[in-house]
């Protein structure tokens, strides 16, 4: 029988199907490439060392990293750490920042009812200075180190797992010490009465009769807060903030323009009141403190009975009573009708009360007073 020398397609697909039956040799098989399989080494490659074949294998089995990728993926590991630096600061337990909620909310309750909330931050401004003083380190490591977590202003993928007020704190921070600088600014303006508007005021109490307190006649007269120790404070606390003293407080004096010629004036409408004289013991224990203050007592008044303090036990401790003082400073043309001033006298026992009685105290800068004439 005679063959032809090309193969005809039904023997091409014989040895086809005896092959992938495994009907042929292992050596003769055809070989086959997939995504899995790759074809068989050249037999020259058969005696080839053990450290080649496996070089070969491992460059041949992935492709290899581009610099992009490898670029992204340290990135990538870099801001999850970035992330977790930030996460660990903002929320440590024993970090400043763990009441910084309080602190943005009161912020943005400022920021929004300014009158509402003024007397809170009187009551206590301290506590806001402390939290601004504080959060000045981490507010420059967020545009620092923290920078890279933050995309045009806002906070970045590598965050989004974080609170909303964890991933904000950079920014709510930032904007609440703003608000505060502006605040406190208006606190320090009032504490240190350097305001034309705060003169202004009690100028108008004093026409219309009205009652002023020591400090505050102490700024018209003067024309000063209520002296160094006050001032110095608030320096020390703008140059804890690194905020710039503000211009209009940076003089302790005030607009007292006119204020001698309302004084003089008041003098013509008031005067001290008919009153029960006190003893004389009260005047000479009266006049030793309020000297202290550069004052001199003239007439004092009791006004109303003894107030008395006991014990757990209900024994009496000491008693006191107010009294009515008018008083004079050398160089003034004015005098001034303290109310509410106290003396006090100890218990001596067995229902007596000790002779000696005690002044509370030089006159305090809340202390009322009437400017009155001193006739």
């Amino acid at each position: 029988m005679r063959y032809n020398r090309i193969a005809t397609p039904a023997l091409l697909a014989l040895l086809l199907n005896s092959s992938a039956c495994g009907m042929l040799p292992k050596s003769s098989r055809l070989p086959t490439f997939g995504k899995s399989e790759r074809a068989a080494p050249p037999a020259t490659q058969v005696h080839a060392s053990s450290e080649t074949t496996k070089a070969t294998s491992a460059t041949t089995s992935a492709p290899p990293a581009t610099p992009l990728a490898s670029a992204a993926a340290a990135g990538s590991a870099d801001l999850s750490k970035l992330a977790h630096d930030y996460g660990k600061e903002v929320g440590a337990p024993s970090n400043i920042y763990r009441g910084f909620g309080y602190y943005v909310a009161f912020a943005r309750q400022y920021q929004a009812d300014k009158q509402a909330v003024f007397h809170k931050l009187q009551g206590g401004y301290q506590q806001y200075i402390d939290y601004f003083a504080e959060s000045k380190g981490f507010i420059e490591r967020c545009k620092s180190k923290y920078a890279p977590l933050f995309v045009d202003g806002a906070p970045g993928p590598a965050l989004s797992s974080m609170a909303p007020e964890m991933q904000n704190a950079c920014l709510w921070i930032e904007e609440a010490n703003k608000t505060m600088t502006r605040a406190l600014i208006d606190l320090a303006t009032q504490d240190l009465r350097g305001d034309k508007k705060y003169a202004d005021g009690i100028v108008k109490r004093i026409q219309a009769g009205k009652k002023v307190t020591h400090g505050e006649l102490a700024v018209l007269v003067s024309g000063k807060s209520d002296g160094d120790v006050l001032y110095k404070r608030w320096q020390e606390n703008f140059e804890k903030l690194g905020i710039p003293m503000p211009a209009a407080l940076s003089s302790k004096t005030v607009d007292t323009s006119g204020a001698k010629k309302t004084l003089a004036n008041a003098t013509k409408k008031k005067r001290f009141p008919r009153c029960k004289p006190a003893p004389a013991d009260y005047r000479a224990s009266l006049n030793r403190e309020f000297s202290e203050a550069g004052l001199k007592v003239i007439r004092v008044c009791v006004d109303g009975g003894w107030e008395i303090k006991k014990n757990a036990l209900g024994i009496p401790v000491d008693r006191m009573r107010n009294t009515w003082v008018l008083a004079r400073r050398a160089n003034e043309s004015f005098c001034r009708h303290y109310t509410g001033v106290g003396v006090f006298q100890k218990y001596a026992g067995a229902g007596r009360w000790q002779k000696r009685v005690a002044a509370g105290g030089p006159p305090q800068d809340q202390f009322s007073l009437y400017v009155v004439a001193c006739r």
